[in-house]
């Protein structure tokens, strides 16, 4: 819903959003913020954001550092997520599914799905000596750059993609400028070959291969990614190996879900 919406619906509390988009401020791998940070990354007056603060301190939702000149999450903010992340079975379902996978490839395999205008890891697998990076349960990826975002996007309707880009492109004029292009490449990827790659666009080195669900979960539509170091991606390594895997698991997958 655009800003302007929430300003024309009654039942929309301005207040709350203000609240949830504070403590969605913090980043991966960010300890504490400061008031500035908040200021910067909400748009919101300091006078606001003293009064935001103030009120998540007291629930227990934010707490002081020991300086008392940074924040950091408080314990509570765990209990909100959890609720889901417990609901959404199919996690333990893929896990030995993912992890043979990523055993094989020497790969990092996560499952994700869309957190607003990112995609966000809820699952993930990787090998004991992989080269690939450990994506936590929780990381942010970008919608635009990223495997799993491109793989989101070639998989819902075409009226969704386009709103889901307009969005992106109010919030983030320079990636749609600068990745608009290989996104809809990738959708056409997707249509012919069934998945959506990542060449070392997001992180240097690294490259991706990501394959949505064929059908939603509890509304969602949650995608696989097959992370793989640049090290161990041979010509042809892609398209003959790691992508037909990884199809091949998500078939897998499926067939464990739905059969």
């Amino acid at each position: 819903m655009s800003e302007h919406s929430h300003q024309r619906d009654p039942q929309f509390v301005t207040t709350l959003a203000y609240g949830l988009d504070l403590l969605l401020s913090f980043r991966s791998g960010e300890r504490a913020l400061r008031m500035r940070d908040f200021i910067e990354r909400t748009g919101l007056d300091r006078a606001t954001i003293a009064r935001l603060v103030h009120t998540l301190c007291e629930l227990g939702y934010l707490s002081h550092t020991p300086y008392g000149r940074e924040y950091r999450l408080g314990t509570p903010v765990l209990s909100l997520g959890h609720p889901l992340l417990a609901n959404l079975e199919i996690r333990q379902l893929a896990r030995p599914y993912m992890q043979a996978l990523a055993d094989r490839l020497n790969c990092s395999v996560s499952l994700g799905m869309r957190d607003r205008l990112h995609m966000v890891n809820v699952e993930t697998c990787r090998q004991v000596d992989s080269l690939t990076p450990h994506s936590d349960i929780g990381v942010l990826l970008p919608m635009m750059s990223s495997a799993m975002g491109r793989a989101w996007l070639a998989a819902i309707p075409a009226r969704e993609r386009q709103a889901a880009l307009n969005q992106l492109r109010v919030r983030e004029p320079q990636a749609v400028a600068d990745m608009r292009s290989r996104v809809d490449e990738e959708v056409r990827h997707f249509r012919e070959r069934g998945y959506c790659r990542n060449l070392c666009e997001w992180q240097s080195s690294f490259y991706g291969v990501a394959v949505p669900l064929r059908k939603p979960i509890q509304g969602e539509i949650l995608v696989f990614n097959c992370g793989l170091h640049a090290s161990i991606v041979h010509p042809g390594f892609i398209e003959k190996v790691a992508a037909p895997s990884l199809i091949e698991m998500v078939q897998e997958v499926s067939s464990a879900v739905w059969n």
